[in-house]
């Protein structure tokens, strides 16, 4: 499926050659006319793909050209980066000259002749390589059919499941719930255990059935013990037991089974090892008869070795009705299909090609539910995708026929998740700043006050509903969080990444990069090395876009330089949990990387030069324990957005110059140094106050300001300008400092940190005043959106304010407050429906 990403890579690329800064740039370095002539070879291109990309092509003589073009492609953008890359280097270090006037200049400093024939020659080798390219196009374009690719599914992870259902969204299968109710609750005494396999084809909803019947109340009542373990691809005993028990041991399994009557789901169980199921039954077998394991498989074959009572549950289809109410609600809305006779035909017949399962049904829904042309609705009825052999039914064709409708640039996005395990619980907003990274995300219209986070925000909830993405968590602000990818989903995004995505063991052994590869995982274990011979293959090393390091611990000292340096064609690098002790300075050569994650590593400071990153958008730091010296230069990440910070970490001050990042989305916590220590008087001329906060306006979610009993001029808590943040739902204010101070200093700080009315959650924490702010006493209409207020810890508060004047306040939380009596006597709740928790101690 190249030719779908690939479309969205060229037309991305044309917009890019056609703009205002590369047309400067290019008469600024002397390579106008190479440029302009790249563009009419890529546009001549392009024009193939827009019919490529409805077509799959099957013959290896069409996708061995597409390949060659999307590699081109790809070094065209490259050329395209470091162009601006050079212009953004300009600007941060020559502030106060033009941006054209900067690129001349330096050019004309360097020597020009050097560059422009350097320059020249890379896009001349370019453009032959495209001329090449138009040559084989005719014939290429003679191969298309509409046939589809061989596929080559990657069953390595399985997909990670809870026993949480909503029942409402369960259609159809009253008439199987209540037959497994009754065998699960009036089985009989043959044996201690007995086993109830439902068996069926991916996508039928086995998971969902048996969470219907596991939260049912005479269920519920029946058994003594519940419990949910997903097992997945690897059936290894110890584990499933450890999973059963929350992480405790085998011998304390048997003992917590002993006389109870117990319900144990297993779910998408593929071990087709009697070995291994007989060591675990034998685990499992306890003294109260009547206990049941009930198990979800593909697998006829597993269902047997696990000697279900009398035999498997066969899991079929949904009725035809069934069927055409769930594909109904989803393309049309519930209840208004009769504005639509016509197409409600149209959709009976698709409906019967779903073969009555729930997962194609709500995906061909959700792909038709802003489509109503007549044509639209046969041209999927009609598509050859529904013919696939038996070979291909692994993922389903009602998906394949949703992602070949998907728009370009949600095609590469939904690619991209296939570096994410099928176990994975992928966290939303990290994804999305992935996508940032990637360029897959469209930026706004100049002057729009939409930012690159929301497109990217529409681009997962557009997936989301076409059911490439399900079981969505939110936060108590109704924010997605989370969510998960079914394990046919999983196996189509792999499918149409192909040979761009990589997934290798490091092993302490040099790395083939296989060719095409663009986005790698490597797993290793621990005291595993990375230097810069693991990497053999340094011309492919340097095409790569993404690379995760991954697995136990790798070698403290394994990150070499060498190693970094040979990746600069990076935008996204992951370097999580590693056990780091120090970040090398070569770091800085990753020019277009734009998302660096260095969390859970031991490193106690930054190398100066990762602030030659002048592309970054994300830095991950969280639970970076040692780490507490910035880098000097950080007002030169011009580009950054997201500064993921957690506690704990040893850091106590935050760097100067922080508030010129304006950009700046993420920070979550802030620490106000104490600039009267002398042991870190040294750190004067870069600690930042808390003055730094004033033009951070677009700072949104949650933010911990630290330190606050460090603030000497509550002038300076004033010029954090915290009302003016109206995109932050969750502020903590702490005051937790060494220092002695008195109640009237931190009353001062306190009531010039008034925050936005927006506000939803508001904590307060080792507060040493007597009483609160005026703007949380006087008058509710400065704060109405509050949904949780936490106090703890405030020793010397003596009143709170009238609680019933906040109208949409939910939980109040009063922990360690010396005076609470007196608090209680100011308690007053006015038709507040939530709860009222805590107390003194």
């Amino acid at each position: 499926m190249a030719e779908a990403i690939l479309s969205a890579l060229a037309s991305k690329i044309l917009q890019g050659l056609g703009s205002l800064l590369i047309q400067e740039i290019g008469a600024a370095t002397g390579v106008k006319k190479e440029l302009r002539k790249l563009e009419e070879s890529l546009s001549t291109v392009d024009a193939v793909l827009l019919d490529a990309e409805m077509k799959v092509a099957m013959n290896h003589e069409v996708k061995d050209w597409l390949r060659k073009l999307k590699d081109v492609a790809y070094d065209i953008e490259d050329v395209l980066d470091e162009f601006a890359t050079e212009a953004l280097r300009q600007k941060v270090e020559l502030p106060n000259n033009m941006i054209v006037k900067q690129v001349r200049r330096c050019f004309s400093r360097s020597n020009p002749l050097v560059f422009r024939l350097q320059m020249a020659n890379r896009i001349k080798d370019i453009i032959e390589r495209l001329d090449r390219i138009q040559k084989d196009d005719v014939r290429a374009k003679s191969q298309f059919t509409t046939q589809s690719v061989d596929m080559e599914i990657n069953n390595d992870f399985r997909r990670h499941t809870n026993s949480v259902v909503i029942g409402s969204e369960v259609l159809g299968r009253e008439k199987d719930k209540e037959n497994l109710v009754e065998l699960l609750t009036s089985g009989g005494n043959q044996e201690n255990v007995m086993v109830i396999p439902i068996v069926g084809i991916g996508g039928l909803g086995k998971t969902t059935l048996a969470q219907y019947v596991y939260n049912d109340e005479r269920v519920k009542t029946h058994f003594d013990l519940q419990m949910w373990v997903c097992v997945s691809f690897n059936f290894n005993v110890a584990n499933i037991a450890k999973k059963i028990l929350e992480n405790q041991s085998e011998s304390e399994l048997k003992e917590k089974l002993s006389k109870k009557r117990y319900l144990l789901v297993l779910d998408d169980v593929w071990n087709e090892h009697p070995g291994k199921w007989e060591d675990l039954r034998k685990l499992l077998i306890g003294e109260a008869s009547g206990s049941m394991i009930l198990v979800t498989t593909r697998s006829q074959e597993v269902a047997s070795i696990m000697r279900p009572i009398k035999s498997f549950y066969p899991l079929e289809g949904l009725n035809e009705t069934d069927c055409e109410s769930l594909f109904n609600e989803r393309a049309f809305g519930k209840g208004k299909e009769t504005n639509y006779p016509e197409l409600v035909e149209i959709g009976k017949a698709i409906v019967k090609k779903c073969g009555g399962v729930p997962l194609a049904a709500k995906a061909l829904g959700s792909l038709l539910c802003l489509k109503r042309y007549k044509k639209d609705w046969l041209d999927v009825l009609h598509t050859e995708i529904w013919n696939l052999g038996e070979q291909e039914r692994e993922i389903l064709p009602a998906l394949r026929i949703s992602y070949n409708h998907l728009p370009s640039h949600l095609k590469q996005c939904f690619a991209y998740c296939s570096l994410f395990p099928q176990d994975h619980e992928i966290d939303v907003g990290d994804l999305i700043h992935q996508w940032m990274a990637q360029g897959f995300i469209q930026p706004p219209l100049r002057g729009s006050h939409v930012t690159l986070e929301d497109i990217g925000n529409r681009y997962f909830r557009e997936l989301l509903w076409r059911s490439f993405f399900q079981e969505v968590r939110e936060d108590r602000f109704g924010n997605i969080k989370e969510c998960k990818m079914h394990d046919l989903v999983h196996s189509l995004a792999r499918w149409v990444a192909g040979i761009e995505w990589s997934e290798v063991d490091s092993g302490n052994r040099p790395i083939s990069i296989p060719e095409g590869v663009r986005h790698m995982v490597v797993r290793g274990k621990e005291g595993d090395v990375l230097n810069h011979q693991t990497l053999i293959t340094f011309d492919r090393a340097q095409k790569l876009r993404t690379l995760y390091l991954q697995g136990d611990e790798f070698n403290e000292l394994g990150i070499s330089s060498g190693f970094v340096s040979s990746l600069r064609g990076l935008r996204v690098l992951k370097l999580r949990d590693l056990g780091m002790r120090h970040v090398p300075s070569s770091i800085g050569y990753l020019e277009q990387l734009r998302y660096l994650d260095l969390s859970g590593n031991d490193f106690e400071a930054l190398p100066n030069s990762i602030c030659r990153l002048y592309n970054l958008q994300t830095l991950r730091l969280e639970y970076c324990t040692s780490f507490d010296e910035w880098p000097r230069d950080m007002t030169k990440l011009v580009c950054l957005r997201h500064l993921e910070l957690k506690s704990k970490f040893a850091m106590k001050y935050m760097p100067c110059g922080l508030g010129q990042l304006a950009s700046l989305q993420t920070l979550g916590y802030f620490i106000v140094g104490d600039s009267n220590d002398r042991r870190k008087r040294s750190l004067k001329k870069v600690m930042g106050g808390l003055g730094e906060l004033h033009g951070l306006n677009q700072l949104q979610g949650f933010l911990c300001i630290d330190g606050l009993g460090n603030v000497r001029d509550a002038r300076d808590a004033e010029e954090a300008k915290l009302k003016d943040k109206s995109e932050l739902q969750s502020l903590k204010l702490c005051w937790l400092t060494e220092c002695s101070r008195l109640p009237l200093e931190d009353e001062q700080v306190f009531e010039n940190l008034q925050p936005h009315p927006n506000l939803k959650e508001l904590k307060i924490c080792n507060y040493e005043g007597i009483k609160m702010p005026r703007w949380m006493t006087l008058s509710s209409s400065l704060l109405p959106n509050i949904v949780e207020l936490q106090i703890f810890d405030c020793s010397n508060l003596k009143c709170l304010p009238l609680i019933g004047e906040f109208p949409c306040l939910r939980h109040l939380s009063l922990f360690s407050l010396n005076s609470l009596e007196s608090i209680c006597n100011r308690l007053v709740v006015r038709g507040n429906k939530g709860a009222v928790e805590g107390g003194n101690h």
